[in-house]
């Protein structure tokens, strides 16, 4: 999606550009402007939710990612990656905020526990350890106070 944005400014900018305004001045008689070398963030919402799956992006290697399967072995599974994402999931218990959010074709499913770490020298097969991110067990509880997580950093692979 391309959009463009113009953002209207209060005829005071003008006069306000390069000055100083006094620091004495209620804020509400400060006039809000955008000056050369500030940004504006954005966000778009469509009409329409959808839930979807993210993974952190990281963890995404060759349209795939590695779960813990159940006999705690690393296990591919296809993925399509829907779009990218720059945000920040508190929820998830992960630090990261490069996302990518996967399409319904996906082999991905609640409750799978995504590795996120080591995964350029992981294979399938391969029995993984699942350690703690930022304070939460890989199993979704946490310790400590930490956020729960569903996804597994590899410490270790053998």
């Amino acid at each position: 999606m391309v959009a463009y944005a113009e953002l209207m400014q209060p005829d005071e900018a003008q006069v306000l550009y390069g000055q100083q305004v006094s620091l004495s001045q209620a804020p509400a008689e400060v006039p809000q402007i955008l000056v050369p070398g500030q940004f504006v963030r954005s966000r778009a919402r469509s009409m329409r939710e959808k839930a979807a799956f993210v993974v952190p992006r990281r963890a995404v290697t060759e349209d795939s990612v590695f779960v813990l399967n159940g006999e705690g072995a690393a296990e591919r599974r296809s993925i399509r990656v829907a779009f990218h994402v720059s945000d920040r999931f508190p929820a998830l218990g992960i630090a990261d905020e490069e996302w990518a959010v996967l399409d319904d074709a996906s082999e991905v499913r609640a409750g799978d526990l995504v590795i996120v770490s080591n995964v350029e020298n992981l294979k399938s097969g391969r029995s993984v350890v699942a350690g703690r991110i930022n304070g939460a067990a890989a199993d979704g509880s946490s310790s400590g106070g930490g956020e729960s997580s569903r996804s597994a950093d590899t410490l270790g692979s053998g």
